[in-house]
């Protein structure tokens, strides 16, 4: 841990865990950390217990993430099979969230992404895991085939 704390503070679990938590923040990538103030500021303004959980359980997705360390990224662009794969599935969450007559923002709020998540995802920026078509399926109370056939 980079940060100097005292014997003292290394004793008071609260110290050692908002410690743990601030590393943590200074790892993330700049998205990642934008993430998770939207995050921040969705608890901040959950209005119900499940508003209030969703956006504690993004919050601890982004912060337990696994960094691996590299020294040189060069920009690689996404093969024409995983280009597809992209624009299929931003279409088909896009769909199943106008037919649910939810926003971008509700998705996120009932499946405790952020919206800039979703948006990335439905603009065909992004491919999500299969543990994000889980939660966009539950969020939307449709099965995960409905988005990925080979769900």
């Amino acid at each position: 841990m980079n940060t100097l704390l005292s014997e003292e503070q290394l004793n008071d679990p609260v110290v050692l865990a908002i410690a743990i938590v601030v590393e943590r923040i200074q790892k993330l990538a700049k998205a990642d950390r934008d993430d998770l103030f939207e995050l921040m500021e969705t608890l901040h303004a959950a209005e119900t217990d499940e508003e209030y959980k969703a956006a504690a359980h993004g919050m601890r997705e982004v912060l337990k993430q696994i960094r691996v360390e590299v020294t040189e990224i060069k920009p690689v662009e996404p093969g024409q099979g995983l280009c597809k794969w992209m624009e299929y599935i931003g279409d088909r969450i896009r769909q199943a969230r106008e037919s649910a007559g939810l926003s971008q923002e509700g998705l996120a709020q009932k499946s405790g992404l952020t919206q800039s998540h979703v948006s990335r995802l439905e603009g065909k920026k992004h491919s999500p895991s299969h543990l994000t078509l889980e939660r966009i399926a539950a969020a939307l109370e449709i099965p995960i085939s409905e988005l990925d056939p080979s769900g």
